[in-house]
């Protein structure tokens, strides 16, 4: 397949495509790990409102409404961290890791292609990295946000 004078413009946006992905994914994990930073420090917290519930309770004058929102902060503190390891954040957040560190390769890899003299070998570098892209298009779909209309995997028509 001989595109020697073509494939530069589709280098550039493979390039601009990548770099724009890993802009969208890198806010996405942002926001994955403040809740589950929060989720974590909750886990923490948590036995730390039970424990202070239970001492106030034992005090004749415990101030009020303490043990109602304690036991409520402890209820919702609950629920966050429950959310957290039921959805397996870590892992998912490895996962996410793992395709932002694949992005900036292949965009790098597009950018060197860009720098490639010889023509034969840069032909056969844009068909590698093309590879590359499908298969990483093809392994991350589910995790990272990606721009639907830049996928290149197939989808498989409805039965």
């Amino acid at each position: 397949m001989q595109r020697t004078n073509g494939w530069r413009p589709l280098v550039v946006e493979r390039v601009e495509g990548l770099l724009a992905d890993e802009r969208k994914a890198q806010r996405t994990l942002y926001c994955y790990a403040a809740f589950s930073n929060i989720a974590v420090i909750c886990g923490l917290v948590v036995p730390i409102l039970a424990g202070s519930t239970v001492l106030a309770s034992y005090q004749k004058d415990h101030g009020g409404n303490w043990p109602l929102l304690s036991g409520i902060l402890t209820l919702a503190a609950s629920v966050l961290v429950a959310v957290h390891r039921g959805l397996n954040c870590e892992g998912y957040h490895v996962k996410c890791r793992g395709a932002l560190a694949e992005l900036r390769s292949l965009a790098m890899s597009y950018e060197r292609l860009l720098n490639t003299v010889a023509p034969e070998i840069a032909e056969q570098t844009f068909e590698t990295l093309e590879a590359r892209l499908v298969d990483f298009y093809k392994q991350f779909v589910e995790v990272l946000p990606l721009r639907p209309t830049q996928l290149l995997v197939e989808t498989p028509a409805p039965a």
